[in-house]
């Protein structure tokens, strides 16, 4: 089952002391994650989908009410795989560019924290 994105990065937000606006964050970065999905389900999908749910999406803005629709044309099983993949690469990527920033403390308890999930992946 795939877990709330906001929750697990406002975590990380406050095991590395961010002192900005965390809900912000954590809806910008889930807002990155559904572009990438999309990008991702839309290279998938054939020419006939693609148009009819480029009709579809015309002029929709709102990023909760574009997953809607897209889980109309595409299978849930394979929507959930590309916000997976999705959520895996940015944050895998946002976590090593902010590692050399940590102090050793902060990077031990984020490490304990990540460890518990399956995806994650550090290049250290």
């Amino acid at each position: 089952m795939l877990q709330d994105p906001r929750i697990i990065i406002a975590r990380v937000l406050t095991i590395i002391g961010y002192t900005g606006h965390k809900k912000a964050f954590s809806e910008r970065f889930v807002g990155l994650i559904l572009d990438q999905a999309f990008l991702t389900i839309m290279v998938r999908l054939s020419n006939k989908k693609k148009l009819a749910l480029r009709e579809k999406l015309s002029g929709e803005n709102d990023k909760e009410r574009i997953s809607i629709i897209i889980k109309k044309y595409v299978d849930q099983t394979i929507y959930n795989h590309a916000v997976e993949e999705a959520t895996t690469k940015l944050f895998t990527d946002y976590v090593n560019t902010i590692l050399p920033t940590l102090r050793l403390e902060e990077e031990k308890k984020l490490f304990a924290y990540l460890s518990t999930f399956d995806h994650f992946v550090s290049t250290r």
